[in-house]
């Protein structure tokens, strides 16, 4: 009996000092982790404030590909709500949108395995610059006593924080993602110039946008050796002058500016127009000249490009690569 009353005792007595000691550990903590995605508001906040879009970019999702879920309520409303139940890596639960405001999503978060808490979720948007947004995603809970023992022997906050920096490069490789989808054309920015009359040496050829750039380069070396033969240098680089546009062809004036009136065997001459002109520029290889039309429908709201300039503006690099800069120059 005495061997029974002291094993009892002692018993209690741990049980008294775990508790007492749970008292004197923090049971409360709170995480943030934040990320800077390269795309519009439009395009991020839909996915930060639908609990059926979080999931694509949730970092325990892939933990469990048996997952078990459903959603109640109208999704991306406050009371819309998401349960689970997987395995030991993503435990039991469900998170409820408490409210949504335009710069902040706040939700809780109730587990039921490996132990019930309930604790609270926000996800923080942030409009730093054009086409730039911070997201900041938060977590606060309380672990129950004893439960919180736990804190001692773990970095509980650091372990959320991994789940949470994982996520957010997912959010972000997502995000950015959907926003080059919607927008494939935001690295051209438009810009306005303004040409003056330029000479013009040139060999006609028709051709298509798809072909333009290929066929303007079989001949440029022939136009090339008539300049330096008669020791003349171009005043720039090669030239596409698009005259005139039909449904499925173009028809082209291949050839170099140059500073004074020549005449050459074999080309044609003509002026470069003058005028106020829209300029484009386009990175051949990111883009492709089968691009162009639709660069000019997206940033111009037209197709039709009679009376447009090509002006190769890495003519070296795009013979010797495929790849450089060209300017597109749409007469206004």
């Amino acid at each position: 009996m005495k061997i029974a009353r002291f094993v009892l005792y002692f018993i209690i007595l741990t049980i008294v000092v775990i508790y007492g000691v749970s008292f004197a550990v923090k049971s409360e903590y709170t995480v943030e982790r934040a990320v800077e995605i390269n795309a519009d508001y439009e395009t991020v906040f839909p996915l930060i404030s639908n609990l059926k879009e979080m999931r694509k970019w949730s970092p325990w999702h892939k933990r469990d590909p048996k997952l078990v879920e459903s959603f109640e309520g109208t999704d991306g409303a406050p009371g819309s709500l998401h349960r689970w139940k997987g395995n030991d890596q993503v435990g039991e639960g469900e998170q409820e949108i408490l409210s949504i405001r335009p710069d902040r999503v706040d939700i809780e978060v109730r587990f039921k395995q490996p132990f019930e808490t309930k604790n609270r979720s926000w996800l923080a948007i942030d409009t730093r610059f054009e086409n730039v947004v911070a997201v900041t995603w938060g977590f606060s809970g309380k672990i129950p006593r004893p439960f919180n023992l736990m804190l001692l022997f773990s970095n509980f906050e650091e372990a959320i924080g991994k789940d949470y920096d994982e996520g957010l490069v997912q959010l972000k490789q997502l995000a950015e993602q959907h926003f080059a989808e919607k927008n494939p054309y935001r690295n051209i920015y438009l810009q306005d110039v303004s040409f003056q009359p330029r000479y013009f040496v040139y060999k006609p050829i028709n051709t298509s946008f798809e072909n333009i750039l290929e066929d303007a380069l079989k001949i440029s070396g022939d136009i090339e050796k008539k300049l330096n033969d008669k020791g003349i240098q171009p005043f720039g680089n090669l030239v596409i002058y698009i005259a005139s546009q039909s449904e499925n062809s173009l028809e082209a004036h291949v050839g170099f500016p140059l500073e004074q009136k020549a005449s050459f065997q074999g080309l044609n001459n003509s002026v470069l127009p003058e005028g106020d002109y829209h300029f484009l520029p386009v990175q051949i290889g990111e883009y492709t000249t089968a691009d162009i039309q639709k660069i000019m429908a997206n940033k111009l709201g037209k197709q039709e490009a009679s009376r447009a300039i090509i002006d190769l503006l890495e003519y070296a690099q795009i013979r010797e690569t495929g790849k450089g800069l060209i300017g597109v120059f749409v007469l206004k």
